[in-house]
Parts: C-alpha cells; sequence; structure tokens
C-alpha cells in the first residue's frame, strides 16, 4: 500500500477512535446526545463532554501526537528503529520523578516539568555512560540506557510499595498505566 493511502487510514481511525471516546465512560451516551451536546453545550451531557471528554479526548490526541514524534526523531538520531524512550532510560527516569513527586504530595501542575527534567536527565547520564572508557555508540547508549532504565524502574517500584499512603500508590500506578482523569 502507498505510504499516503496508510496515513489517510490511520487519520479516519483516529478520527473514528475520538468520536467512539465521546459515548463511552461512567455514563454513556448515544451518538445522537453527543451530537446534541455539541450543537446545544448547556445540557448535562453537553457539560460532561464540553468539560471533560473534550479535552481529555484533544489531550489525548496532542501527546499521541508529541511521543509518536519523539520516538520517530529518536530512532533517526540513533539510526535503530528499535530506539525509543524505554530503551534510553528516559521513560522510566520520567516515571521516577513522576512517582516521587505523587508520593510527596507535590502540586500536579508541577509533574510534567519535572518529568521532563528527570527524563533529561535520565537520557544525560545513560549518554555519560555511553561514553565512558571510549566514543559513544548507538549501541553502548541504548546498553547505558537499558541499565538506567532498570535502575529508575526499580526505584519506582519502591516509591509504590513503600509509599505512606495507599492512595498515592494507585495515582502512581494510574498515571504510569496513562490515565487521563483530572487531566483536561
Amino acid at each position: 500500500m502507498k505510504p499516503l493511502v496508510v496515513v489517510a487510514l490511520l487519520i479516519v481511525l483516529v478520527v473514528l477512535a475520538a468520536l467512539a471516546c465521546t459515548t463511552i465512560g461512567a455514563v454513556h451516551y448515544p451518538p445522537a446526545a453527543v451530537l446534541a451536546a455539541f450543537v446545544h453545550p448547556s445540557s448535562d451531557a453537553g457539560y460532561v463532554l464540553w468539560s471533560l471528554r473534550f479535552p481529555r479526548i484533544a489531550g489525548a490526541l496532542v501527546v499521541g501526537g508529541a511521543l509518536g514524534l519523539a520516538g520517530t526523531l529518536l530512532q533517526s538520531c540513533l539510526r535503530n528503529s528499535l530506539a525509543d524512550p524505554y530503551l534510553i532510560g528516559g521513560s522510566a527516569g520520567a516515571a521516577l520523578a513522576i512517582a516521587l513527586a505523587i508520593a510527596g504530595g507535590i502540586a500536579v501542575t508541577a509533574y510534567a516539568p519535572l518529568a521532563f527534567v528527570a527524563a533529561l536527565a535520565a537520557t544525560s547520564i545513560a549518554a555519560t555512560l555511553a561514553r565512558l572508557g571510549g566514543r559513544a555508540s548507538v549501541e553502548r547508549i541504548i546498553l547505558a540506557g537499558i541499565a538506567i532504565s532498570s535502575l529508575c524502574a526499580s526505584f519506582t517500584t519502591l516509591v509504590i510499595l513503600f509509599s505512606p499512603r495507599a492512595s498515592a500508590s494507585l495515582s502512581i500506578i494510574a498515571w504510569l498505566g496513562g490515565s487521563l482523569v483530572g487531566h483536561g
């Protein structure tokens, strides 16, 4: 299949998935109710859709697109189609920062900057380790990244297990699972 056809099909699938997400939730809304709420946002369904579902769907689309772009850039920089943020330690560093922030009761507004800085730090540590004893190659960066990723993941598990509040542990797990509750 031609790449343009594949991209067009993927766009159609994303739009269909976004439309399906408007009907799915704690309260099921049939497509007719979603359409009515879209036109008349002052209804009860309109409130739920405009204040909760539409912002979450938009956020999920933006985040998904950004992650796809970041993955593509990382693969082209490392010239390795298997490279991703999990392999070079960035994702695990961000997860550890979020786990510590949730367990420490830090405000939600600080999560994104903390995650960014921690991902950058973990990736920088992996790159520094890869340069020890010689020139950094793609293989060395990935191996150092796996080591950093494993270390951060083990500390994240410790934070989850020893969090002083059970609700913090559940929040960490929900966040790491990609929950959009409370966002949007």
